[in-house]
C-alpha cells in the first residue's frame, strides 16, 4: 500500500509484485499518466484502476492502456474489489500457463529432424519446424509458398517445373490426413 507514486514505484522496482490496484487519483498525477510510466520502465503489471470518474472516456482510455480492470468507487466497491484481483490474476496465470506450453510445443517441434510444417483444415501453414525452416533458407525457398501463410494445398495445386510430378500425390494425401481418410 502506498499514497504516493514514487514510494509505489520503488517497491515495484524491488520487485514481488504480482498485482497493481491503482487509483485514478494519485498525488501529482493521474493514474494512468503513472501507468504510462511503468510501462515505459517496462514493468507489465497487471492493473486494476479504482476511480470515482465513471466516464466512458475515462474508462476506455484506461482499458485501451492495459487496465485489465475498471471498478467504479461506489459504497460496495470494496466487495467487488477481491473478485476482480482474483479474476486479473487468474488470467495472468492462464496466459503464463498457455505461454509456457506454447513454449514447450515450439521446443518439441524444433527438436524433431523431419521437415514439419502444421496445417489448418484449409491447408494453410500455421507453424513450421526448425528443420523446415533451415530447409526453406538453404534452398531459397520462397516464403509465400513455403512459410506461415502460405496454402501449402494450392501450391500443391499449382506446382510446375523440377519435381512438380509427385505434388498432385502429395496433396491428395495431405487432404486424405485433413479429412481423416487416411492415418498419415
Amino acid at each position: 500500500v502506498s499514497s504516493s507514486g514514487e514510494h509505489a514505484l520503488s517497491a515495484i522496482r524491488a520487485g514481488g509484485i504480482d498485482l497493481l490496484v491503482l487509483d485514478f487519483r494519485l498525488a501529482g498525477e493521474d493514474g494512468l499518466a503513472f501507468h504510462a510510466r511503468l510501462k515505459a520502465e517496462g514493468h507489465d503489471l497487471p492493473v486494476v484502476m479504482v476511480t470515482g470518474h465513471n466516464d466512458d472516456a475515462t474508462i476506455v482510455r484506461a482499458l485501451r492502456a492495459g487496465v485489465r480492470d475498471y471498478i467504479f468507487k461506489s459504497l460496495e466497491y470494496l466487495d467487488y474489489l477481491p473478485e476482480a484481483c482474483r479474476r486479473v490474476l487468474d488470467e495472468v496465470r492462464v496466459r503464463r500457463e498457455l505461454a509456457a506450453s506454447q513454449a514447450l510445443a515450439r521446443g518439441v517441434l524444433d527438436a524433431l529432424g523431419a521437415h514439419i510444417a502444421v496445417l489448418d483444415p484449409a491447408g494453410v501453414i500455421l507453424a513450421v519446424n526448425a528443420a523446415w525452416e533451415r530447409f526453406r533458407l538453404e534452398h531459397a525457398g520462397d516464403a509465400r509458398v513455403c512459410a506461415v501463410g502460405a496454402n501449402y494445398l494450392e501450391v500443391c495445386r499449382r506446382a510446375s517445373g523440377p519435381y512438380s510430378a509427385e505434388a498432385p500425390t502429395v496433396e491428395r494425401g495431405i487432404r486424405g490426413v485433413l479429412d481423416g481418410s487416411l492415418p498419415s
